[in-house]
């Protein structure tokens, strides 16, 4: 019986009877002259002890309780499995991937499994399919067209997300099918079972005690079971990447990036695998790491990068149990050279002055491009073009990135504007004085530019000093890697003559001499950063020009300089992350950017900003060339996409804790093969409840009718 609670309409088997024990009183009408003028009125009923019409009555009661029956949904025992409602819940997280043996996954033996549950569907069954990870993916209504069904169920993918929706689908589903009333209303569960993706549920029980008690009351109540199909035969043999990064993050052409790795053993013995790292489609280095069970490695990887485009990158490891989390990818953006804009004023003919000698400017622009400057190419990231005062006011500046002012001790007024518009929107500007500058001109004509600093008179102390190696007494990190001899040993510079400090304003200070006075100061004007240097970098100043660390300190100089208008870090992204993507070359183009991969999707242009897209609802990893319709040409931009963490232990749910999610009544954790045992043979009698209830309603309508008509002939003869 599906719905005991309709038997108590056998109550209104009392109704009939009172009717037909009301026995209306028949009189004769008689014709007076005194009632003439009065209301016909009906006359008054009274109680009988005997039912009037028994028959009829007898009728009325059996369709009454006819009714009542149908209702309540009779059941009868039947040779063959009776109708089912079946909720289909795969799973298609990353941990799916894992091998069931004989080359397949445990989501295509699923697949499998659901197919051929499909195929043996009767004519009165239905089936809900339903494909979950972190979001219910696909949900369809109760069918039963098998070919519908199995189109479907053809079309399920397994992605690299987790299973957060697990749960609430399960849930849901169970709660649907109670209000269904079926005979056999089941919610399969096709799923790995991994801990994790019951875990969140596990750690709400505490705190929501009260909704899991009253699931698990209306489970074991209902008639609704939940069969969770378990096949995973996983030993958690499995190494895993769990995460890479590039450091750094971008790099010019002909030059190295280190790759690093973190490579976990989930396995319970000692495992050894090669790590391999891949330039699209090109390998590169490769190395082998042994770990022990639960050990985590850093491994580094470094790479030369010999084109001038943006590529994807990924690190490979061997394959094992679980494929999805064999591979990290990157991308790698190329960066274009620095340019770098160096003005000195010509001491000589102005021709022989951009010959490269051994005076201070000379051994700057060696720093900057040591290979450029001898003449042999590109040494470094760094282009760098010469020029003279005079010819400052005849240059573009925004297409530098770092403005170099050696030795100039007076600029015009409108070279002090643009100079200071170049900082203000994200410019480097390093200025370092000459040997014989007036302080009172220099500061007349840098006072826009460092926000209230200036130099007093040129200092030569008695005895040469070396660097303060108390990072405590810098306001600026910029010199730190020297303090801490990254560069080499800091001991071996002295400074013979400097420029001492008349005014601070808002600066910072970057480099001190032992006794205390500033050599180098960080000057912040809105977005962009000004750095002075109070010693000129001539070889009688300081032996710094004569060091192994001159030409990390200049290179660091640049390096801080330009970071503040370089464009953000390349595109990295899990699975079910958003990530909003800038991309000016396609400002102004409008409609969809297209981002091809492992999947194909399509994201608007962000109408307030109209080079951004919003890149979401990603679910399975792998390298995503981002591209416009509109726009064919230009160089490739790619966004990488990495499974989900935590997916990598493959650590099952127990017994217990399923317990203390659904209880232990109409659950049941079994194999496919045993699924068929857990449907019921049985019926409903509502067909034949059905034609009774038919036949009744005929009889008592004929009857009726057939009294009425002796009543009538009653009633019209003779007084």
């Amino acid at each position: 019986m599906l719905n005991p609670f309709m038997l108590a309409g056998l109550l209104g088997l009392s109704v009939p009877i009172i009717i037909h024990l009301i026995q209306t009183q028949r009189l004769k009408p008689q014709p007076l002259a005194t009632l003439k003028f009065l209301d016909i009125e009906d006359v008054a009923n009274a109680f009988h002890p005997v039912p009037r019409d028994i028959l009829q009555l007898i009728l009325r009661l059996i369709l009454l309780t006819l009714f009542v029956l149908l209702m309540s949904r009779l059941i009868f025992s039947s040779g063959t499995v009776g109708p089912r409602a079946m909720a289909v819940i795969l799973d298609h997280s990353m941990s799916m991937q894992q091998k069931a043996g004989e080359g397949d996954s445990l989501f295509g033996q699923h697949k499998r499994q659901i197919l051929e549950l499909i195929d043996g569907m009767n004519e009165d069954d239905r089936m809900s399919l339903i494909l979950v990870g972190d979001h219910v993916t696909t949900e369809t209504a109760y069918l039963q067209d098998k070919k519908a069904l199995r189109e479907i169920a053809e079309g399920f993918e397994v992605s690299d997300s987790g299973a957060l929706a697990l749960i609430p689908t399960i849930q849901a589903a169970v709660n649907q099918l109670r209000s269904r009333k079926e005979i056999n209303s089941c919610a399969i569960v096709f799923s790995d079972h991994q801990h994790l993706n019951y875990a969140n549920a596990l750690a709400e029980i505490g705190s929501n005690e009260a909704i899991t008690t009253s699931f698990r009351s209306h489970l074991g109540e209902s008639r609704v079971k939940l069969l969770l199909i378990d096949e995973s035969v996983s030993t958690n043999d499995n190494l895993t990447i769990e995460s890479a990064s590039f450091n750094p993050e971008r790099v010019t052409i002909g030059s190295s990036s280190r790759l690093s790795a973190v490579i976990r053993n989930n396995a319970e013995e000692e495992k050894t695998s090669s790590v391999r790292f891949l330039e699209g489609d090109t390998a590169g280095v490769q190395r082998s790491i042994t770990l022990q069970p639960g050990e985590a490695a850093h491994m580094d990887l470094v790479h030369r990068f010999e084109s001038s485009v943006d590529t994807a990158c990924r690190i490979e490891i061997d394959e094992d149990v679980l494929p999805g989390d064999n591979a990290f990818h990157l991308p790698m953006r190329m960066k274009d050279r620095r340019q770098v804009l160096l003005v000195a004023p010509a001491d000589r003919d102005e021709e022989e002055s951009l010959e490269l000698s051994y005076n201070g400017v000379d051994l700057l622009a060696y720093a900057l491009n040591p290979g450029e400057a001898l003449g042999l190419g590109t040494g470094t990231s760094i282009h760098m073009r010469r020029i003279t005062v005079r010819a400052l006011e005849r240059v573009s500046l925004p297409i530098y990135s770092v403005i170099i002012l050696y030795g100039v001790n007076e600029l015009s007024d409108q070279s002090v504007k643009d100079l200071l518009v170049f900082v203000q929107n994200g410019g480097g500007l390093f200025i370092i004085p000459g040997d014989e500058v007036s302080p009172v001109g220099f500061n007349d004509t840098y006072g826009a530019l460092l926000g209230g600093l200036s130099i007093g008179q040129l200092k030569e102390p008695s005895e040469v000093q070396r660097l303060q190696r108390s990072e405590a007494q810098l306001g600026h990190p910029i010199f730190v890697p020297m303090l801490r001899e990254e560069w080499g040993d800091p001991d071996d510079i002295h400074f013979s003559r400097y420029y001492e400090v008349q005014s601070t304003g808002n600066a910072l200070a970057a480099l001190r001499t032992a006794n205390g006075d500033w050599l180098a100061a960080v000057v912040r004007r809105d977005r962009g950063l000004v750095v002075l240097q109070f010693f000129t970098a001539s070889l009688e100043s300081s032996s710094l020009p004569r060091s192994t660390l001159f030409v990390p300190f200049v290179q660091q100089i640049m390096h801080v300089l330009t970071r503040e208008r370089e464009e953000a870090a390349p595109e990295v992204m899990r699975v079910g992350e958003i990530l909003r993507v800038k991309l000016p070359q396609f400002r102004s183009l409008g409609g969809n950017v297209d981002v091809s991969g492992p999947e194909e999707r399509k994201f608007p242009l962000s109408a307030d900003d109209e080079s951004e897209i919003r890149v979401e609802g990603i679910i399975k990893a792998g390298a995503y060339q981002v591209s416009h319709p509109s726009k064919k040409s230009g160089g490739k931009r790619w966004v990488t996409v990495n499974p989900v963490r935590e997916e990598s232990d493959l650590k099952t749910i127990s017994e217990e804790n399923l317990s203390r999610l659904f209880g232990e009544s109409n659950v049941v954790r079994i194999k496919f093969d045993g699924l068929a045992s857990h449907f019921a043979s049985s019926r409903e009698w509502a067909s034949l409840l059905a034609v009774f209830l038919m036949v009744a309603f005929a009889f008592e309508a004929l009857l009726g009718a057939w009294q009425s008509r002796v009543g009538a002939r009653e009633e019209g003869g003779p007084g």
